[in-house]
């Protein structure tokens, strides 16, 4: 069984994973993952100036562990059937989560084929979950070299040589 203080129950948490985050997608499911808090990180973008010792970056421990959603529509089936996938998914996503980096948000969405074809379940949410995992360091790494590599002071926003261009 998956604990309830590792799983997502807020609807505006799964709508900020669903829509802002990134997404990897098999036969039978979609997981969405994002990094939404910890040290220098701010809506879901890192930050390294917020990570320096001279600001609070507390963070409770129970909001730092990585947290886990689940969305199994009518289109899944009938309520037994979405209730045993949804119970399935949970077994499965508690292994997974141990490799999950703290502050991370992840939700799953079961598509119709995971009531239809349950065998590649575990498998399909293994190469999901890793493939979301790889996006969002992808992600975290890329808008941290973005804000180390600020530009110049007085530079214009364009780059040289485009002040008063449209384009």
């Amino acid at each position: 069984m998956l604990p309830a203080r590792c799983r997502v129950h807020r609807p505006g948490e799964f709508r900020a994973v669903t829509h802002r985050g990134v997404r990897a997608g098999r036969s039978t499911l979609v997981v969405h993952a994002s990094r939404t808090g910890g040290p220098g990180v701010r809506d879901g973008v890192t930050h390294p100036e917020l990570s320096t010792d001279a600001v609070d970056n507390s963070v409770d421990a129970v909001d730092s562990r990585p947290r886990v959603g689940f969305i199994v529509s009518k289109a899944v089936g009938n309520a037994v059937t979405r209730n045993r996938v949804k119970r399935r998914l949970r077994h499965l996503s508690r292994d997974l989560l141990g490799a999950t980096p703290d502050h991370t948000l992840v939700v799953v969405r079961a598509l119709p084929a995971a009531s239809t074809s349950p065998e590649s379940v575990p498998g399909d949410l293994a190469d999901a979950w890793r493939s979301a995992m790889r996006k969002v360091e992808r992600d975290r790494r890329r808008s941290a070299d973005r804000s180390t590599s600020a530009r110049p002071s007085g530079a214009p926003a364009g780059g040289p040589g485009t002040a008063g261009t449209r384009g």
